[in-house]
């Protein structure tokens, strides 16, 4: 259960951050 949580925060980060790339270019 956790490692599955883990999972989704991390996809979640990295969706986040292509997201504030984009914003900044």
């Amino acid at each position: 259960m956790q490692t599955s949580i883990l999972v989704r925060l991390r996809y979640l980060l990295r969706l986040i951050s292509v997201c504030r790339v984009d914003v900044l270019t």
